[in-house]
């Protein structure tokens, strides 16, 4: 049987093409980061009567006989009049094409990655970001600051907290951000994979790192296009000197507005986590912010179920399978 290259749904066809990108889009389509530590990469796009309506950025993973692909960005919409059903008509038909091209399943997107909406037969965990919009003047901006973060970034900078900016700071910022997770024995990403990344997208990077009397605190690494600038990896000495992060992300939001950056994205945040735990704490941090909590979906698939369990399976047997977000919030 041939298979097609398009599939078809409520109009919309799907098919691989080259994105123009530019900077007022996600820095996650971009293709100096699609690039990074993948097979393949390429972009779906929506037509409908061969105007471009939708755009999905992704990349493909090939291990054994085991092809899947993971969505580095939400759905991007071209054409602001597209209705939810649509975007859900869009979704569904990718799937079909990505089948079609003998993909195995897609594995959950990035934290940043929220969808509006999930395909059907999807796998799917409700989820959310705080964003705050940083067309908003400063003093709005920090009049929705919560009261007890505004103090205790007062607090730091009368004790004399410096936040220093720049890669060269790259070092720093891994050690604090790897041993963060060590603490909650959790899994970071290599430091070889964070160099490619700011090797990669350089000049749409930051890393601020704060320092209390020459030692450091805490940090943040931060890719960003005019679109928006993405708190993706942090972390902090054990005991920072409180304060230290809050004034750290209050001088990334002036940095970043002040590069006509559109949203400050704290890429992640659960929906009603549980009383008392360390997702509680992490959600009332970025939220004290004055973020607006945007809500959507994480999802994943199988698209050939036998290779789907049969992958999990192996991973489950030589322990190396972690429960994604979605395993965690529906099990």
């Amino acid at each position: 049987m041939i298979k097609k290259n398009n599939s078809k749904n409520n109009n919309i066809i799907v098919k691989n093409f080259r994105f123009d990108w530019n900077d007022s889009y996600t820095i996650f389509a971009n293709e100096n980061y699609l690039k990074l530590d993948c097979q393949k990469y390429n972009w779906l796009g929506g037509f409908i009567d061969n105007e471009l309506k939708y755009v999905l950025p992704y990349k493909i993973f090939k291990k054994l006989f085991f092809k899947y692909a993971v969505f580095t960005s939400d759905t991007i919409i071209i054409d602001k009049k597209m209705k939810i059903d649509d975007e859900k008509g869009f979704l569904d038909n990718s799937l079909i094409y990505l089948k079609n091209q003998n993909i195995d399943f897609i594995i959950q997107p990035p934290t940043y990655a929220v969808f509006n909406v999930y395909p059907k037969n999807s796998l799917s965990a409700e989820f959310g970001s705080f964003v705050i919009d940083l067309a908003e003047t400063e003093e709005k901006i920090w009049s929705n600051i919560h009261s007890k973060h505004k103090n205790v970034i007062r607090n730091a900078e009368k004790k004399g907290v410096i936040i220093k900016r720049g890669v060269e700071y790259l070092d720093t910022a891994y050690e604090l951000y790897i041993n963060t997770l060590k603490r909650s024995n959790i899994n970071g990403s290599s430091k070889d994979k964070i160099i490619n990344l700011v090797n990669n997208i350089r000049s749409n990077i930051e890393i601020f790192v704060a320092f209390s009397d020459g030692k450091a605190q805490g940090c943040a690494i931060m890719p960003y296009s005019s679109y928006s600038a993405y708190y993706i990896y942090g972390g902090s000495i054990e005991k920072p000197l409180t304060g230290a992060m809050n004034l750290l992300h209050w001088e990334a939001l002036k940095y970043f507005k002040s590069k006509k950056v559109r949203f400050y994205d704290f890429a992640g945040a659960r929906i009603n986590p549980q009383a008392g735990t360390k997702y509680e704490s992490l959600q009332k941090f970025k939220s004290r912010f004055g973020g607006s909590l945007k809500k959507g979906w994480l999802w994943k698939i199988p698209l050939n179920k036998f290779k789907y369990y049969f992958y999990n399976f192996i991973l489950y047997t030589a322990k190396k399978r972690h429960y994604d977000i979605i395993d965690q919030i529906v099990k």
